[in-house]
C-alpha cells in the first residue's frame, strides 16, 4: 500500500515502527509499565491517596462497579507484546497503601491489570518524573518527507493529540479544510439520554443494566437493544445484556472474546467470566460465523489468558477454589 503521508501511532512500538525505516534512530518512547489491583466492589466512597515505599504517590478509586488501586511505574525493557504483573508489584502497592487504609489486605481482589506508558524518551530521570505530554515528529528532517511520529501523550488527551497530528499531515498534503474536532459531538452523545429508569422499563432490563449500556452508548443505548433478545442478559454479576454483546461484535470490531472484555465488560464481575463466557461464545460466534469447534477454541483460549491476570492476587483459598474449576473443566480446557 502507498500514501502520501503515512502516520506512525503506535504507542509503545513507535520505535518498533520507526526501525522499519530508520534501522539505526534515536529513541522516541520509553516505555514504562504499570498495574492496578481490581477489586469487585466500591471499597469506599472517595478516592483515597497513599504513598508507596519509595515516595511515589498512590491512589484507590471506585470506578463504576469496582475499585481500582495503583500504581506502579517501572521502565520496561521486556517484550512489550507479552506484558505480565509479578506478585512482587502488588506486594508494593499493598505495603504502600495499607499505611493509610490499614483494612486493605482483608478485601479480596478479583484480579489485576497491566499497560506500558508510551511515556516520551528522557535520559537521567526517574520513571516517575517521565513527562506525559506528546511531542510531533516530521521525518522530513531526517530525509523522510511522507513519514510523521505521534509519541507520548495519554488517552485523556487523544482528541487533541488527533487533532494536531491531523493538522501537521493537512499541512504536509496542501489541505485548508478548518478542523471540526472540538464541535463535532462523540458517538452518543449527539442528543440527550432518555431516563436510565425509562429505558430499563422500556426495554425489559434492570435499571442498573440501563445505566451500564448508558455508560458506553450514550443517547444510541436504546438502538443497541433493537431485537428479541434485548432483555436477556450474559451475565447478571457484571450486568451486560446478549443484545449489546451481539451489536458490539457486529459493529464495533469486537473479534474475540478480550475484545469483548475491553469493550463491553464481558466477564469483568466477580464471576470472572465462570458462568457467561461460554454463553458469549455462543453469541458472538453467530454474529462472526464462528464454527462450533471455534468457538471452544474461543472460550479456552479466554479463560487461559485470563489467569494470568488473576494468578498474582491469589490467596491460599483463591488457589482451592482455582483448582476447584479447573477439576470441574477438566477435559474442556487442557
Amino acid at each position: 500500500m502507498r500514501a502520501d503521508v503515512v502516520v506512525n501511532a503506535a504507542g509503545v512500538w513507535t520505535d518498533d515502527v520507526r526501525a522499519l525505516d530508520e534501522p539505526s534512530h534515536p529513541h522516541s518512547i520509553r516505555p514504562a509499565k504499570g498495574i492496578h489491583i481490581v477489586y469487585p466492589h466500591r471499597i469506599s466512597r472517595f478516592a483515597i491517596s497513599g504513598e508507596s515505599i519509595d515516595g511515589r504517590d498512590l491512589l484507590m478509586v471506585s470506578h463504576a462497579g469496582f475499585t481500582l488501586l495503583g500504581t506502579t511505574d517501572d521502565d520496561f525493557y521486556g517484550d512489550l507484546d507479552s506484558v505480565e504483573v509479578r506478585r512482587d508489584e502488588v506486594d508494593y502497592l499493598l505495603q504502600g497503601f495499607e499505611r493509610v487504609f490499614p483494612a486493605i489486605r482483608k478485601f479480596r481482589p478479583v484480579r489485576t491489570t497491566t499497560g506500558v506508558r508510551p511515556t516520551l524518551f528522557k535520559w537521567r530521570r526517574y520513571e516517575d518524573e517521565l513527562s506525559r505530554r506528546y511531542r510531533i515528529f516530521d521525518h522530513a528532517a531526517d530525509g523522510v518527507g511522507g513519514f510523521v511520529t505521534i509519541a507520548g501523550g495519554k488517552l485523556s488527551m487523544y482528541r487533541l493529540m488527533a487533532e494536531e497530528t491531523s493538522d501537521a499531515v493537512c499541512r504536509k498534503l496542501g489541505h485548508q479544510s478548518p478542523c471540526v474536532t472540538a464541535t463535532r459531538p462523540l458517538p452518543g452523545s449527539e442528543s440527550d439520554m432518555e431516563p436510565a429508569e425509562e429505558l430499563a422499563r422500556r426495554c425489559g432490563i434492570s435499571a442498573l443494566a440501563a445505566v451500564k449500556l448508558q455508560s458506553r452508548h450514550g443517547s444510541r443505548a436504546g438502538e443497541v437493544l433493537e431485537g428479541a433478545s434485548a432483555g436477556r442478559l450474559v451475565c447478571r454479576c457484571e450486568p451486560l445484556t446478549e443484545a449489546e454483546l451481539a451489536y458490539s461484535a457486529r459493529r464495533e470490531q469486537v473479534r474475540s472474546l478480550a475484545d469483548a472484555f475491553r469493550r463491553v465488560s464481558l466477564a469483568g464481575g466477580p464471576c470472572a467470566g465462570a458462568t457467561c463466557v461460554m454463553r458469549a461464545g455462543e453469541i458472538i460466534g453467530r454474529e462472526l460465523g464462528w464454527s462450533a469447534s471455534q468457538r471452544f477454541d474461543a472460550v479456552r483460549d479466554f479463560v487461559q489468558s485470563s489467569w494470568l491476570g488473576r494468578a498474582p492476587v491469589l490467596t491460599h483459598a483463591g488457589w482451592a477454589q482455582e483448582e476447584l474449576v479447573q477439576g470441574a473443566t477438566r477435559g474442556l480446557f487442557v
